[in-house]
């Protein structure tokens, strides 16, 4: 299914499942599939809501300007295409940033945030990495980006086993995305690194959040997220042990089971208020 933005812009989105609502939120160039796992556990609980963003998948290869409170606002009308409100919100890295900003942003549309490999303070770490990519871009092609990047994201493990699906793994991302589109992305990561949330823009976040990392992830380090969560005035956090920057993708058993507690438990308590 698609819908037009306020701005014009032509975004897909899929419903799976039947039951309350659950949105998932994907990484910079990822897609919907990227939650096939997870949909085909939570479906029998969850009508689940995938979204491409703007640039990527099959959604429109839009070329402008980027940033989280875009992307927020993308995923605010989205919600209000469908009318809901409340709705727990999953996001991994990109994606947690935008739900993040959206929770902040239009208090009321999450209902609660499960995000993982999400940094969200400033970092000049990740402000020259960025700077890096943008760089390889300019320069080079993708295959060169990700082929530099997937060493930092993805575990050992997960790379010993897959080592031959990682030409058509390429293939299936170069699909997804616009060279423009990429390098405007990137652009907008340079100077959201830069900045990042100030510390105390968290204790305006009522919602409760379970905040996720996964071990072996060399992009965003676990250390990284833990002190995060610490900031958090209703936050859990759940380290994902042997697994890189997508548990949802490595350890998608382990990671489907933390999120269905995660959330049974948060409906238990609100049964009780």
């Amino acid at each position: 299914m698609h819908f037009l933005t306020s701005d014009g812009v032509d975004l897909y989105y899929r419903l799976d499942g039947e039951g309350p609502p659950l949105l998932m939120l994907s990484g910079i160039w990822s897609d919907t599939t990227t939650w096939n796992a997870q949909v085909r556990a939570f479906a029998e609980h969850y009508t689940c809501i995938r979204l491409d963003h703007r640039g990527i998948g099959q959604s429109e290869k839009w070329v402008g300007e980027y940033s989280y409170e875009q992307h927020a606002r993308d995923v605010k009308e989205l919600l209000d295409q469908l009318g809901l409100k409340h709705v727990p919100i999953l996001g991994v890295c990109h994606g947690g940033m935008a739900a993040v900003t959206l929770a902040m942003t239009y208090p009321g549309y999450a209902g609660a945030l499960c995000i993982n490999a999400t940094q969200l303070l400033k970092s000049e770490r990740l402000t020259q990495t960025y700077i890096g990519w943008k760089r390889i871009l300019e320069t080079s092609d993708f295959e060169t980006l990700y082929t530099a990047i997937l060493p930092t994201v993805m575990s050992e493990h997960w790379l010993e086993q897959n080592r031959h699906r990682l030409p058509a793994l390429l293939e299936s991302i170069e699909k997804r995305i616009e060279p423009a589109a990429a390098l405007k992305m990137v652009e907008a990561l340079v100077g959201y690194a830069s900045v990042g949330f100030q510390p105390s823009k968290f204790a305006s976040i009522s919602v409760p959040a379970l905040i996720m990392a996964g071990g072996e992830d060399m992009f965003i380090a676990p250390h990284v997220i833990f002190e995060e969560s610490r900031l958090w005035p209703n936050g859990t956090y759940h380290l994902f042990k042997g697994s890189g920057h997508f548990p949802q993708r490595e350890k998608p058993d382990e990671y489907n089971a933390a999120i269905l507690r995660y959330l049974k438990n948060i409906a238990d308590i609100n049964q009780q208020i």
